[in-house]
């Protein structure tokens, strides 16, 4: 824990390893950190956190020591020092030890704001400069010509004017040496510096997303989506895959053409996802086994199921997930109400029948229950009843033993509307494949099994196990699925 002494002229931090002293305004408005220990040397310090709030007021939290030290400060010079985030010990000393500094500084927030005194201060390493030194760098920044003065301070020629209209764009708190390095190796791609100059802001994200878009796919109006819906590189690096990237030009033009339209980033990952299924058309998954809704979504690839991933920060996009999408063992749905949710239909073995694994919200959430409701009412209209079980007696009688032998689990069965054996009314026989006649459903299910397919619904029937118990042998009756058109993403 940090210990302060106030004295006569000067305020001393002292630290676990070393001391700081700040010295009053009226006595130069130093600071230097002397290590503990023997032959120590003192070197410059600058103090890191700010002093003064946007109205130029003393931080409350800071040491009232501190606060006795600055007080002594004009109020004036503290005011022209709370635009200088993150930089507001400097902008003090540049006004205390180099004249008309506080003209310089008060003149630029008035214009474009204090963003290229920033910017010269992280770029030279003001910091870690001696105090002769840094007040010969503040001299520079308000004599020199400025695309010189930073050329020098990166060794870059590729500074131009477009690199001073970007930094003006910045958040001041974004104002670091490795994001002014991205800023100017945007300025120097044509492509890029046109995208940007006619963006409002520019800030760190927007740079890190700027910067992992490839040079023919900069485009003004892809800028302008990643900076009103704030993507930065992650996104960029997720959906804008080598396949996209290493197109040829001919394919390069037409990506872009589609993208030119496009209002939001849904619709700019939506449109890659088709180009990337294009030129992969290996990534897409067999047909939906349900059509879906406006608000339950099938999946229809391998990107977009990556996306999914991605939105709804779980696990779905990953291998295991996509091997199971291609070969049929799932399917996944993204649900589009007012609370988000990947859906997972899985086939029922033995009947094949699509039933319902899980749903999840983000970060693999419990849903509330009046969404899993919605979720299983869209279901419960698209997705055919679950099975009937029940069982066929008497086929110890019909079949024989080597043909009971043979019986398999989910085989499908042959049936046929016959008179019952005792002649009153109609019932359901059960054949083998190969012609073999098994026996006949109960009474209630043969007269449900009747009556619907009456209705024109259409059944199909398989045995449910390999168990032989006695006479009798399990068999779940399964409506068929309705043919319905597959709806379009």
């Amino acid at each position: 824990m940090v210990r302060f002494e106030r004295l006569d002229l000067e305020v001393i931090a002292y630290h676990e390893t070393h001391t700081v002293h700040q010295y009053d305004w009226e006595v130069g408005f130093h600071c230097w950190m002397l290590p503990k220990g023997d032959y120590a040397v003192a070197r410059c310090h600058v103090p890191e956190n700010d002093i003064v709030d946007e109205h130029g007021q003393l931080l409350p939290e800071l040491d009232w020591a501190l606060q006795d030290l600055y007080i002594r400060i004009p109020d004036k010079v503290l005011r022209l020092a709370s635009h200088c985030t993150a930089h507001q010990w400097l902008a003090l000393e540049a006004m205390r030890h180099v004249p008309r500094f506080d003209s310089f500084l008060a003149q630029e927030i008035k214009g474009a704001g204090v963003n290229f005194i920033l910017a010269v201060w992280e770029l030279g390493e003001a910091k870690r400069l001696s105090d002769r030194t840094r007040a010969t760098l503040n001299r520079r920044m308000m004599s020199e010509d400025r695309i010189s003065l930073l050329r020098d301070l990166t060794g870059s020629e590729d500074v131009n004017r477009a690199t001073l209209k970007l930094i003006t764009k910045a958040d001041d708190v974004d104002i670091n040496a490795e994001f002014l390095h991205g800023i100017i190796g945007l300025s120097a791609n044509s492509s890029a510096r046109k995208a940007t100059l006619a963006l409002p802001r520019m800030s760190s994200w927007l740079l890190d997303g700027l910067v992992d878009v490839p040079p023919w796919l900069q485009l003004p109006a892809l800028a302008r989506i990643m900076e009103a819906d704030h993507i930065g590189g992650y996104e960029i690096e997720e959906i804008i895959t080598p396949v996209i990237r290493n197109c040829d030009e001919a394919t390069q033009d037409r990506i872009v053409r589609s993208l030119s339209t496009a209002k939001t980033w849904d619709e700019v990952e939506d449109r890659l996802i088709r180009w990337q299924e294009k030129l992969e058309p290996d990534s897409r998954f067999p047909k939906p086994p349900i059509p879906g809704t406006d608000l339950l979504r099938p999946i229809r690839s391998i990107h977009e199921l990556q996306k999914e991933g991605w939105q709804m920060c779980h696990c779905v996009g990953n291998i295991t997930y996509v091997s199971q999408a291609m070969d049929g063992r799932s399917y996944f749905y993204r649900w589009i109400g007012e609370e988000r949710a990947t859906v997972e239909l899985y086939p029922h073995f033995p009947t094949r029948r699509w039933k319902l694994c899980n749903a999840l919200g983000c970060n693999n959430q419990t849903l509330k229950p009046e969404t899993m409701a919605a979720i299983k009412a869209v279901l419960a209209k698209q997705l055919p009843p679950p099975p009937i079980d029940t069982y066929v007696a008497g086929a110890g009688f019909w079949l024989t033993l080597e043909e009971r032998s043979n019986l398999r689990w989910n085989t499908q069965l042959d049936f046929r509307r016959e008179p019952s054996p005792q002649g009153k009314e109609e019932t359901i026989a059960l054949y083998l494949p190969g012609g073999a006649k098994i026996g006949y459903l109960p009474k209630v299910e043969a007269a449900m099994l009747i009556q619907q397919s009456d209705q024109g619904k259409r059944f199909s029937i398989v045995i449910k196990n390999d168990e032989r118990n006695g006479d009798t042998l399990s068999v779940s009756i399964m409506e068929e699925e309705a043919q319905a058109p597959d709806k379009a993403a």
